[in-house]
């Protein structure tokens, strides 16, 4: 605490794990929702979540290099937070698309005319619409496809009397039901003519018949202003696509929405737009993570055990801004059929622009280069405890890409499977306090201990409790009926984010040649992030969608334990006590022909923090020229 006092130069390093992780809060939970509402499907929204955290493999090593190479890591550190700001904020003008995505109905035509709506998202939702309907009335949006009838064509045409429609009617196979309307021509292919008309819907008269909702229709409006009152001599029904003008309606009947209803090459361009924003940003916060870590460890000199009291202060402004940004959002869009991101990308757009103003005030000395980067950083990844290091990194990644996209996905099934609605009701707000319990009851205070845990403990041991947490914490999962039961269980995320993270970062570090420290912190978060969580995220998404969410995490804790006893035995039969004295790699400073001398990750926390100079004892890697 003495050193903190004194070195006046991590407070803006603190400072900068603040505003930076206050800065991305309020834009990247919420990236995946806002590309639903731009009208994106899953199938395209998952792509590009595949992509991301490739591009940041990629990026992190590379910008990592660069500036070891050219000595410019405040440059490019300041560069990198600079666009990430510009993207975040330039994404908040892209429009959405003019038609929202459909959901898709059948409209029933008798004696009355009903659009039914197969089963739902939200049992609750649909049963709170049937039981608070009042007495409003509702516009919609139907798009009725012609050939997708089942009953007679003919007889809707006769009954709704609308002529445009069935005028220059071809009988296909010679008699009235086999009608179908004329086709445009576009000159490269026939185009179908839709049935499309806006009806009226009183509310007061929907009715829920097992996962079925029905609503009346009193109404239907054409596009050439004749209003009928829908009804047929004889019934029939056909598949048609809906949209609605109120939210409540809009969550009753989410179901399979059907995208591309709007403008292809519109939805299209709108896609290529916020996917290149949205990688541009991940680049930027990626660069960002990785340099600044190397800047972080530069000013700490030699005690890097104090890492996770600087990293702490993300921690703390991720999960207040977060929730900030959640309230936020839900004040801006009361009222509003669509949720209203604007507020957060002018938060998070300024929070950047400080965090940019902090930067530039960091001390970092641009001295250090190595000889030779890529022949250090090779000879570094032929030592046994670093590829040991390096699959640990991807076992984490793939345990936290898990949790990272399926853990809120499987709360919500348990809060569906619940038979009080209330549940459901508050699941959002049991998601925003499992962050709040994520971030101050877990990561920060793990993080401002690490250095003592791993003082104690040593690397190696650290890294198997944190494969045993993350093994008992998915087990835990699996075992969950009601999803409020997740509380206690997110105390585990101090150890499987807060202590983990400190850990990769700070043994990259003690074990990092001199003028590689970028490049190594590069390597490391990409292979915990471009490989460990990618993979984890693809595995888990297949996984869950075959067998739910109880059979993923089950399975996903067991493979953790069984890599907690693999590392342990490993640790125990062949790190513990080995020390290459004859490696040519490691090296004393000093003298080439001074005696070789190299200590373990564990053992240099313990020298960086006791009464041993820094630099007369630092292990580096030597290279031969």
């Amino acid at each position: 605490m003495v050193f903190e006092r004194i070195n006046k130069k991590l407070v803006s390093v603190k400072a900068h794990y603040f505003f930076n992780n206050a800065g991305t809060a309020p834009v990247v939970p919420f990236l995946p929702t806002i590309a639903k509402q731009l009208g994106f499907s899953p199938t395209e929204v998952g792509g590009l979540y595949t992509i991301l955290p490739v591009a940041g493999m990629l990026a992190k090593p590379a910008c990592g290099a660069l500036a070891d190479r050219l000595r410019l890591h405040k440059l490019l550190f300041l560069m990198a937070i600079a666009l990430t700001a510009l993207t975040f904020f330039a994404t908040s003008f892209i429009p959405e698309s003019s038609e929202p995505p459909m959901t898709n109905v059948s409209l029933d035509c008798g004696v009355e005319t009903n659009i039914r709506v197969h089963g739902g998202s939200s049992d609750c939702a649909r049963q709170r619409l049937v039981e608070n309907s009042g007495n409003g009335t509702v516009q919609c949006h139907l798009s009725c496809d012609p050939l997708k009838v089942n009953g007679s064509w003919s007889e809707l045409c006769q009954s709704w009397n609308i002529s445009e429609y069935c005028s220059g009617m071809e009988n296909s196979k010679g008699g009235p039901d086999t009608l179908v309307p004329d086709k445009q021509s576009t000159g490269e292919e026939d185009v179908l003519n839709k049935l499309e008309f806006t009806v009226e819907v009183p509310l007061h008269h929907t009715l829920l018949v097992d996962s079925d909702l029905f609503f009346r229709v009193s109404r239907a409006t054409f596009h050439n202003g004749m209003t009928i009152i829908p009804y047929c001599n004889a019934w029939m029904s056909m598949e048609c696509g809906l949209t609605c003008n109120s939210l409540k309606v809009s969550e009753a009947i989410a179901t399979a929405p059907i995208y591309g209803n709007a403008d292809e090459r519109e939805r299209g361009s709108l896609f290529w737009i916020f996917g290149a924003l949205v990688l541009v940003a991940w680049v930027g916060m990626a660069v960002t993570v990785s340099i600044g870590d190397a800047i972080c460890f530069e000013v700490l000199g030699d005690r890097p055990g104090d890492y996770g009291r600087q990293r702490l202060w993300g921690s703390f402004g991720w999960g207040a801004f977060a929730a900030l940004a959640g309230f936020l959002v839900d004040q801006w869009s009361q009222g509003q059929t669509q949720k209203n991101y604007t507020p957060v990308f002018y938060l998070a757009a300024g929070l950047l622009i400080i965090d940019f103003l902090n930067s530039t005030r960091l001390r970092h000395s641009e001295a250090k280069m190595s000889a030779s980067i890529a022949r250090d950083v090779c000879r570094l990844f032929l030592e046994f405890r670093i590829i040991v290091f390096v699959l640990w990194c991807v076992a984490i990644g793939l345990c936290t890409g898990l949790l990272w996209q399926f853990l809120f996905w499987h709360l919500e099934v348990l809060a569906g499977e619940q038979d009080n609605c209330a549940v459901v009701d508050w699941v959002k707000t049991l998601e925003g306090l499992v962050m709040a319990i994520q971030c101050f009851l877990g990561e920060i205070p793990f993080f401002f201990l690490s250095g003592w845990i791993v003082k104690k403990l040593g690397h190696e041991n650290t890294m198997s409790l944190v494969l045993l947490a993350f093994g008992a914490r998915m087990i835990l999962y699996s075992l969950l009926t009601n999803p409020w039961y997740v509380l206690p269980i997110e105390l585990l995320n101090g150890l499987t984010f807060g202590l983990a993270y400190a850990t990769m970062t700070s043994y990259a570090s003690v074990v990092t040649p001199s003028g590689t420290e970028a490049t190594i912190q590069g390597l490391v978060g990409a292979v915990f992030e471009g490989v460990g969580v990618s993979l984890g995220s693809l595995l888990g998404g297949i996984v869950f969608e075959k067998f739910g969410g109880t059979v993923t995490f089950r399975s996903f804790g067991i493979a953790a334990l069984c890599a907690f006893v693999l590392h342990g035995a490993v640790n125990y039969f062949f790190l513990k006590g080995n020390r290459p004295h004859n490696s040519p790699a490691f090296q004393k400073p000093g003298d080439i022909g001074e005696t070789t001398y190299y200590s373990t990750p564990s053992e240099a926390v313990r020298i960086l923090e006791g009464n041993d100079s820094y630099s007369a004892r630092k292990p580096i890697l030597m290279s031969s020229s």
